[in-house]
């Protein structure tokens, strides 16, 4: 028997950044609203994420090293995560 008081997730979001700061406002800001988050500091551990599990959205940086403002990191992570699922909804941030 479940228990229906159970809130029932709204997604599943894997959000990348290397701002802990980022991660972690974001992580709660989105389990408040019933998501499930996984957060990746590096685009090495977004992509792990993308390959062992299945993610209704991504939301990523566009700029991992340190002093960077491109965004040229991100572009590039961009095609490695359609690759793996071409039908993620992905939005970029950056500062």
């Amino acid at each position: 028997m479940s228990d229906s008081r159970l809130p029932i997730p709204s997604g599943r979001v894997l959000v990348a950044d290397d701002q802990s700061d980022v991660l972690n406002a974001l992580k709660l800001l989105l389990g408040g609203e019933r998501y499930v988050v996984t957060t990746a500091p590096s685009p090495r551990d977004l992509i792990t994420a993308l390959e062992r599990a299945d993610f209704d959205v991504a939301l990523i940086d566009l700029n991992y090293t340190r002093d960077t403002t491109s965004g040229q990191e991100g572009f590039a992570l961009l095609d490695r995560m359609k690759a793996i699922d071409p039908t993620l909804l992905v939005l970029v941030m950056t500062g």
